[in-house]
């Protein structure tokens, strides 16, 4: 349907958007893991946009691996000590900060 992004898009997107990750870091350090996707379909819901209406979602559930936990670059998702991180909506998080090269700042 051409009304509809690709799950790669839209996963990019939501990584950059909820969690400040760029696309260019995503590229770098994420390896998205095809054998741990889900696609699942719900269908005559109730839409939370517009009361009295139903709608269907169409899900897709994406697995990422880390290319290498160990790489300075993953600090911001804090690896690889396990560390706590911020996402775009939570508490902002110094150790959580890329610069425009995509390395860790603070």
């Amino acid at each position: 349907c051409p009304l509809t992004e690709s799950w790669k898009d839209g996963a990019t997107q939501i990584l950059t958007e909820r969690l400040g990750l760029k696309k260019e870091w995503q590229v770098v350090h994420l390896l998205p893991d095809l054998d741990g996707c889900r696609f699942t379909f719900e269908d005559n819901c109730k839409s939370d946009g517009y009361p009295g209406m139903n709608t269907a979602y169409a899900i897709q559930e994406i697995r990422y691996r880390v290319r290498d936990p160990g790489h300075v670059g993953v600090q911001v998702i804090g690896l690889p000590e396990g560390q706590e991180f911020a996402t775009a909506e939570g508490d902002f998080n110094f150790h959580g900060c890329q610069d425009d090269a995509g390395m860790t700042i603070g």
